[in-house]
């Protein structure tokens, strides 16, 4: 959370971010773990060092419910 509005476009739109959001999907998908909620876990294990609380994971499920069909592109969204 923050209260500087520039922080929070930085990470939406800066490409390093994106290009990380990007290399981090890749990452994941070639674990080749068995469910969504296991790489929902691994995500977040990755990225914050933690598991995703119940409403977290909620909201990551949900998401992926309306996948694009690029699973990669998802999960680099996912990261963003």
């Amino acid at each position: 959370a923050s209260t500087v509005a520039p922080q929070a476009l930085f990470m939406m739109n800066n490409p390093f971010a994106l290009e990380q959001a990007k290399a981090s999907a890749k990452r994941l998908m070639a674990e080749k773990l068995q469910s969504d909620d296991d790489r929902i876990t691994r995500a977040y294990r990755l990225t914050l060092g933690r598991e995703p609380t119940a409403g977290e994971r909620n909201v990551a499920a949900r998401f992926l419910a309306t996948r694009s069909g690029n699973p990669e592109a998802d999960w680099a969204t996912v990261f963003q």
